[in-house]
């Protein structure tokens, strides 16, 4: 949970979950800022559809994308409760901190997400 908002995590090898835990990745980058107060309690009254939840599933690293131990991208698909089909994303971790090849653990202890890419809705 963060600040006001859900992230479901489904279908996803544990390893990845340091992603979410350490605050890499968070429902913010996708929905925006939350709002807080009596401007939250608002907005969720009008809203038809409640979005202050998501849904990652098949988080999955592609390995040997980059020629530089300093990147990672993985690619998850998103489900949003707004829309029937998923999207899948893709998104970049760096680590400038390494010259060598580590593990995943190694990696995520100085990683910041640098750039997330929206793929293509699936049907």
């Amino acid at each position: 949970m963060y600040d006001d908002e859900v992230l479901f995590i489904n279908n996803t090898d544990k390893r990845y979950k340091r992603i979410f835990e350490k605050g890499i990745f968070y429902p913010g980058i996708i929905t925006g800022p939350v709002k807080k107060g009596q401007e939250r309690k608002e907005e969720l009254k009008s809203m038809l559809i409640r979005n202050d939840s998501l849904t990652i599933s098949n988080f999955k690293e592609k390995k040997n994308y980059f020629t530089t131990q300093k990147e990672r991208l993985f690619k998850f698909l998103l489900f949003n409760k707004r829309f029937m089909n998923p999207t899948e994303y893709h998104i970049v971790l760096s680590n400038e901190n390494l010259e060598i090849e580590t593990d995943l653990d190694t990696f995520l202890n100085g990683a910041k997400l640098t750039t997330i890419k929206v793929g293509s809705i699936l049907i």
